[in-house]
């Protein structure tokens, strides 16, 4: 099995925050089974900041005043990309018969129709999403199989521990025979 791994990082070295992400990108890369696909990210203003500026302008504050008193982010990053190659990879893989089943942890609607061409392929998909993923119900809707990803449910794959004591502690081999054999009656 594979798994794939889709994010965006700094690309400016200076970045206060390109060492961590990078420490985390290499981690995941060390992983075997894991493959990472990253995207790009990019600077932009934050929209929030430029309506907050025009408000204390219209009433004749500082906007600067405000900043000394409150933490706000000028601009704000957004990845390009991720979903594209999100989308290319469901889509080719599915076409090349290269999986069956597809666990994508994701809550963006934008993926619909990747989700509804993998699935005219004869994929199934199940979909995990945070507890706190927000409204896309769209997404959602065409799940063949939905899984809540809780704070329960997430603890024992973020403790640090090893897979064997992961294995023998968590429920999971009971809860991976239980997905393989819904798995192999859907097939």
């Amino acid at each position: 099995m594979r798994a794939y791994w889709y994010d965006s990082m700094q690309e400016n070295t200076a970045h206060p925050d390109f060492s961590s992400q990078l420490e985390r990108i290499e981690s995941l890369r060390h992983n075997d089974g894991i493959q990472v696909r990253l995207g790009s990210l990019h600077e932009r203003p934050n929209q929030d900041w430029q309506e907050i500026k025009k408000a204390f302008r219209q009433i004749g504050a500082s906007p600067e005043d405000f900043l000394k008193h409150y933490d706000i982010k000028k601009k704000r990053y957004e990845q390009k990309g991720v979903d594209t190659l999100l989308v290319l990879d469901m889509v080719k893989l599915a076409q090349l018969n290269s999986y069956d089943n597809l666990l994508l942890i994701a809550g963006d609607t934008d993926l619909a129709e990747a989700v509804r061409t993998v699935q005219e392929y004869g994929k199934r998909v199940i979909i995990a999403r945070p507890e706190k993923c927000g409204n896309a119900a769209r997404l959602f809707d065409l799940a063949d199989e939905l899984v809540l990803l809780t704070e329960e449910t997430l603890r024992p794959m973020l403790i640090a521990q090893t897979f064997d004591e992961f294995w023998d502690s968590s429920g999971a081999q009971e809860k991976f025979k239980s997905f393989k054999e819904r798995a192999d009656a859907a097939e």
